[in-house]
């Protein structure tokens, strides 16, 4: 019964926690974000000077599908990629380098 209540209300599970990160909204205009990454790290910056920086040696998990990329840093911190936004080269070496990244 209880995983039959989890696979219904799967979305609105993954939006409570998303929340609760560093994905969560911050501000009225908090609906676009800068993502940038280098050989050491994730940037993230957002309107409302919002910014963080993920070091890529706490890189834990990362997940991708054909849609997005989800990059977990551990202690509510993520990074997301939508696959929309780049070419498929671009996202499919992204996922590559990424998981090459990760913490073992």
């Amino acid at each position: 019964m209880v995983a039959s209540a989890a696979a219904t209300n799967w979305h609105k599970i993954q939006t409570w926690f998303a929340r609760r990160s560093n994905l969560g909204i911050r501000g009225e205009k908090d609906d676009r974000r800068h993502i940038v990454v280098t050989n050491d790290f994730v940037a993230i910056e957002g309107p409302e000077d919002y910014e963080a920086k993920l070091p890529l040696s706490d890189l834990r998990r990362v997940d991708a599908d054909d849609s997005i990329c989800l990059a977990y840093f551990g202690h509510k911190n993520y990074a997301y990629f939508p696959r929309p936004v780049m070419s498929e080269n671009r996202f499919h070496n992204l996922v590559v380098f990424l998981k090459d990244k990760r913490s073992k």
